[in-house]
């Protein structure tokens, strides 16, 4: 099982640990294609941790570092969030077919849901890095303006692609934050969608993630519209699902 080590640990949004992984050896770098997880362990007390699943954010081009970012909601996660830089961390993986095949998936509508955004950081980034000539539409949906991981990011990479055009959900509150962004307050609606697809729902591939509620209801919706289910794609994993 490929070692890793911590190589940085940062909390931002007051709630979402930002984690960096180094490989101890050439050996132990992972090879991952944009969109897959990862799981991970680390010991605690001489004793191992269960080994839990979270979406890899950093891209395949750079295999020096492996990072994640990870909502802090339960012991497993808050242990992590609280080890030092230079903890070895195992790493198994990678996992899922959350990812697109350039050549079918020529126009992509991705809808996120809260921490559901990260395996598109890495299919975002990995895009402005190689330059793909995908189109990728992004609708991120957060229930308040104020804890919306990679909002910054997200605004520079549409600077990067110009095949990418990025806009934000809020369901609760204000949006007075989001001056100078594309947002919107309230939910991703069908109205929404059939205004970005022209009602051709089928001349788009579809790419899902957020929690549970949110993946079945836009599921829902689009195949309510006649969508061909193979152009729908989630990840259905929850954050840290423990595997065996």
């Amino acid at each position: 099982m490929p070692r890793y080590k911590i190589k940085s640990r940062t909390i931002v949004n007051g709630d979402i640990l930002q984690l960096t992984l180094r490989p101890k050896h050439n050996r132990d770098r992972v090879n991952f294609v944009a969109g897959q997880y990862a799981s991970i362990r680390f010991r605690v007390a001489g004793r191992p941790s269960p080994m839990r699943c979270f979406s890899i954010v950093s891209t395949p081009n750079n295999t020096d570092e492996l990072r994640f970012a990870i909502r802090i909601d339960g012991e497993f996660t808050t242990t992590l969030a609280n080890l030092e830089v230079g903890t070895s961390i195992l790493v198994r993986g990678p996992f899922g077919n959350f990812v697109i095949d350039e050549h079918y998936d020529k126009n992509i509508i991705m809808l996120a849901g809260g921490i559901g955004i990260t395996p598109f950081m890495s299919m975002l980034n990995d895009a402005a890095e190689v330059g793909r000539p995908n189109r990728l539409i992004l609708l991120y949906s957060n229930q308040s303006q104020d804890n919306i991981p990679f909002k910054d990011e997200i605004a520079t990479l549409e600077k990067r692609n110009r095949n990418f055009k990025a806009a934000f959900f809020v369901s609760k509150g204000n949006i007075d934050r989001l001056t100078g962004y594309r947002a919107r307050r309230g939910r991703i609606s069908q109205d929404i969608l059939d205004l970005i697809t022209g009602s051709q729902y089928n001349r788009f591939s579809y790419f899902i993630c957020g929690p549970q509620g949110f993946i079945t209801g836009m599921k829902d919706t689009l195949k309510s519209n006649g969508t061909d289910p193979e152009r729908i794609v989630t990840e259905e994993f929850s954050q840290s699902k423990q595997i065996s």
